[in-house]
């Protein structure tokens, strides 16, 4: 699973982190590193990205119009913010700007290849207290065409290596994606889900 992702900020030490990060893993391909977001709405026609990273310091009045905008023109590309508090989430909240994932600038190297992996599957990397300002995920949606796959090969009791190798994926995006189903389905485990999933009529009970 390739991610495309575009990064939004000024030169400096943050930058550089976030590049540290995306440049070191081969899954992750940056499109486009732009100072501002005027840069990145001019290539919106032509650079197709799954993610924006963008720095919420630069974040105004202005640029929250630009950036409502972008995320209007490209729907299907989750939006990671990276700031120092929660100042800005506020902000964008208010706004009804949907917001995919928060990190602040210490968690950029721990955390940030595990939040792009998370909201690239559609899920949400939010801290607890942050959730009641931003948007969550609606895990009630129907289950994507790759999650009802995996969904089978856990129904035919298979593990996440043996599942990985069969899709020529990494274990870790696997887990995302068994993340990501036990949430849309409800399920604690990964046999509750397997047995919703027939209730629901996703999977047939006689593969």
């Amino acid at each position: 699973m390739l991610i495309r992702i575009a990064i939004t900020m000024n030169p400096g030490e943050t930058c550089q982190a976030v590049l540290s990060v995306l440049n070191n893993i081969n899954e992750f391909e940056l499109v486009t590193n732009k100072t501002t977001l005027d840069e990145v709405n001019e290539l919106l026609p032509e650079v197709k990205n799954d993610i924006l990273v963008v720095n919420l310091s630069i974040i105004d009045s202005k640029q929250l119009a630009l950036l409502q905008h972008i995320q209007g023109a490209a729907p299907s590309m989750a939006v990671i913010g990276i700031g120092v508090n929660d100042d800005k989430i506020h902000l964008l909240a208010g706004s009804g700007f949907h917001l995919s994932g928060f990190l602040r600038y210490d968690e950029i190297q721990d955390d940030l290849a595990e939040a792009v992996y998370s909201v690239a599957v559609g899920g949400t990397w939010l801290q607890q207290d942050k959730d009641q300002f931003v948007e969550s995920a609606n895990f009630g949606q129907l289950l994507t065409d790759r999650e009802i796959e995996i969904l089978g090969m856990l129904g035919a009791g298979k593990t996440n290596i043996q599942i990985a190798r069969a899709l020529a994926i990494t274990v870790r995006t696997v887990r995302f994606h068994v993340s990501n189903i036990l949430q849309k389905l409800g399920a604690a485990n990964r046999t509750e889900a397997v047995m919703k999933a027939v209730q629901m009529g996703i999977l047939d009970p006689y593969p």
